[in-house]
């Protein structure tokens, strides 16, 4: 005797079932309710017949009774599980403007923190890109605030941003790197040392810097954030640990 492998899925168990052909049809016609049954029936019927009273194993097979028998009982079974209701996709956008509210001061926070982080690593690497060309040149090189865009003349603002160039003992300098300070990017500003606040820093031959420099970095939250950075007479760069403490000693203040 043939088998044929039905797999009813029951909305309170799902069970995979094996059973003889002729016992097959009296089993899912008479476990659901009397309207289903009697559609089910009345379905195996009209595919029989058509069929011209094949077995019953190649009418639950036809693909035309297999899908037109399970989609429409499932749609009998389960009426209201077509999609979202309404109330459930507002609930949903309630729930994710409220998340987003509350990732978004922490969002902020991070993104500004991160431009502080590049902006001080930017300057820092010029200072190192000048001090390594005065070595591998044996020429002195500056870095000082940026004037007019590709233009080796140092200007007077270092929120503008900054150049690098050499500077030979006769003729003009070369640019070597030009970078500009955009509106809404952090400020770099020099602090004063011993009075005097410094125009440029100048490497020489040996790597030396010609006097020590202190800068600090700001954006709008003020010093609290604020970092700081130094080069020392010997040619060290180096940055502030703590936000808001000048690697110098004391509170940073920005404007």
């Amino acid at each position: 005797m043939n088998y044929l492998p039905i797999f009813l899925a029951d909305c309170r168990h799902k069970v995979k079932i094996a059973m003889t052909v002729p016992t097959a049809l009296m089993s899912i016609c008479s476990s659901r309710s009397t309207e289903l049954a009697t559609s089910c029936v009345r379905s195996a019927r009209s595919a029989s017949a058509r069929h011209g009273g094949n077995s019953l194993q190649s009418v639950l097979q036809h693909r035309q009774f297999g899908e037109r028998f399970f989609l429409e009982r499932f749609a009998a079974i389960f009426p209201h599980r077509l999609g979202f209701t309404l109330i459930e996709l507002l609930i949903t956008i309630v729930i994710a403007s409220i998340l987003m509210a509350l990732a978004m001061p922490s969002f902020s926070s991070m993104l500004m923190n991160n431009r502080l982080s590049a902006q001080a690593n930017a300057f820092v690497n010029a200072l190192n890109y000048a001090r390594s060309n005065a070595l591998t040149q044996n020429v002195n090189a500056q870095v000082c605030p940026l004037g007019a865009v590709g233009s080796v003349t140092c200007g007077a603002n270092w929120g503008a941003g900054w150049i690098v160039t050499t500077l030979p003992a006769t003729g003009t300098g070369a640019l070597l790197q030009s970078y500009q300070i955009g509106p809404r990017d952090p400020i770099l500003a020099a602090v004063p040392f011993n009075g005097v606040t410094v125009s440029a820093i100048v490497f020489d031959s040996r790597g030396l810097a010609a006097t020590q420099s202190n800068f600090k970095i700001c954006d709008s939250r003020g010093a609290t954030f604020a970092r700081s950075l130094q080069v020392i007479a010997t040619g060290s760069i180096q940055q502030g640990p703590t936000p808001g403490q000048a690697i110098w000693g004391g509170a940073l203040a920005c404007p």
